[in-house]
């Protein structure tokens, strides 16, 4: 009799997990062939991680009605892309950053803005080292169809409207139609300018009944795609940009550094990990002090940071400023050896602009050409430091990034006259 209740019990047992088990295996046939999708934006976000050269489609389903007269965009401080390789546009309200990223496949680094309200995408992206000697044969050799096939992969359909290259830009105008609503057509315009082997493109997709977006979202983002041609000989993956915006300073660290003090208009220190650990650097603004020869920078450097022993001294330009790197040793409080370098850099107004970066090693000269890949990556994150363009600094695309109206008039987080007045002119860290 006991043997007989046993064996009821399993069989239910069996009968229940089988049961489950079939279940399971409906819902698995169900979701494959009647694909769920209740979050559009989650679907969106999904398809831009997988196919990250392509522009996104929007994320909403019903075109919304123009506002009448001019669009009102709330402009905010501009971004820099994240390899620290351009700076961008950056648009408030309820635009958000989609995607800030580099692609290894088309040597890409990417910038994308998505307002679900206005249904519209921005996308501005540079591709370095491309090897076209004119716009006419960008557009012919590299515009192709192929090419745009895979840019508007999330699209139904796509079609030329317009195509034209003169005054240094390829221009090339579209007509989209969405994936998800055959009756929700888009209108997309992209230019292209090329300086020397840096090829810049923005493209902007907004509803077919609203061209007076369009042109508004080009007149306020073309003047403002600035290259930092620098920071192109830095590490790219596994590094991103550390920056200061409102006191015009960015310096490219691997990603496994943070921020361990300061703020905003302050100095601010940031220390290694893994492989740098140990390593400390420190990036601040001094206003009106002006450094004219590179035995003055060396004098300036020897009161900043009292008993140094300079190893090394060299001049440097970049875009928006020109300085010194220097290496030299020194020992803290304690007596411990420190060995540091620095990048002090002026920009046109006389302000001077610093990073120190510190190890607690002894006699490293970091501008040596012979490093172990500790110490090299101590001579990249100097060299990386950059100041940044002018406040309101704008350019004309296909004109080699010439000005438009430089201007140093603060934008909403430029540095208050608090942060300038109490700018430290004394090392304070490691010593």
């Amino acid at each position: 009799m006991k043997n007989k209740r046993q064996r009821r019990r399993v069989r239910t047992q069996y009968l229940i997990t089988a049961g489950l088990g079939l279940a399971v295996t409906l819902i698995f046939i169900i979701q494959a062939v009647f694909p769920i999708n209740d979050d559009d934006t989650n679907s969106t976000s999904s398809t831009a991680q997988s196919d990250v050269g392509v522009t996104p489609e929007p994320t909403s389903r019903i075109a919304p009605t123009p506002e009448s007269g001019t669009p009102q965009i709330t402009v905010l401080d501009p971004h820099i892309n994240s390899t620290g390789l351009f700076q961008f546009f950056q648009p408030g309200d309820d635009w958000y950053l989609e995607r800030d990223d580099y692609n290894t496949d088309y040597r890409r680094a990417s910038t994308v803005y998505i307002s679900p309200s206005r249904l519209s995408v921005i996308h501005a992206f540079l591709e370095i080292g491309t090897n076209y000697t004119t716009l006419q044969a960008v557009s012919d050799e590299l515009f192709t169809d192929v090419y745009f096939n895979t840019e508007w992969g999330q699209y139904k359909t796509w079609r030329y409207t317009n195509r034209e290259v003169a005054n240094g830009v390829i221009t090339i105008e579209f007509a989209l139609e969405d994936d998800r609503n055959e009756l929700l057509k888009y209108i997309a315009r992209q230019i292209s300018w090329l300086e020397g082997n840096w090829l810049y493109t923005i493209r902007i997709v907004v509803p077919d009944n609203n061209p007076v977006l369009l042109d508004r979202l080009f007149e306020l983002t073309s003047p403002t795609m600035i290259g930092y041609h620098n920071i192109a000989v830095f590490p790219l993956l596994g590094w991103t940009e550390f920056s200061d915006p409102s006191q015009r300073m960015m310096i490219k660290l691997q990603e496994v550094w943070t921020q361990v003090s300061g703020s905003s208009g302050r100095p601010i220190t940031y220390r290694g990990a893994t492989l740098t650990e140990g390593y400390e650097v420190t990036i601040q603004r001094i206003p009106g002090q002006p450094l004219q020869s590179l035995e003055a920078a060396q004098e300036w450097l020897s009161t900043f940071r009292q008993g140094i022993t300079i190893i090394e001294g060299r001049p440097t330009d970049q875009t928006f400023a020109q300085g010194y790197w220097f290496s030299y040793t020194y020992s803290t409080v304690e007596g411990d050896p420190v060995s540091a370098a620095a990048s002090l850099l002026n920009d046109t107004d006389g302000n001077l602009y610093i990073a120190e970066l510190r190890s607690p090693e002894r006699d490293v000269n970091f501008l040596a050409a012979d490093l172990t890949e500790q110490r090299l990556i101590g001579q990249q994150i100097i060299q990386s430091f950059t100041v940044l363009a002018p406040f309101g600094y704008s350019i004309v695309p296909g004109t080699a990034g010439q000005p438009v109206q430089p201007s140093e008039a603060p934008t909403q987080d430029a540095a208050t006259p608090e942060a300038e007045s109490t700018a430290e002119t004394t090392a304070p860290f490691g010593g």
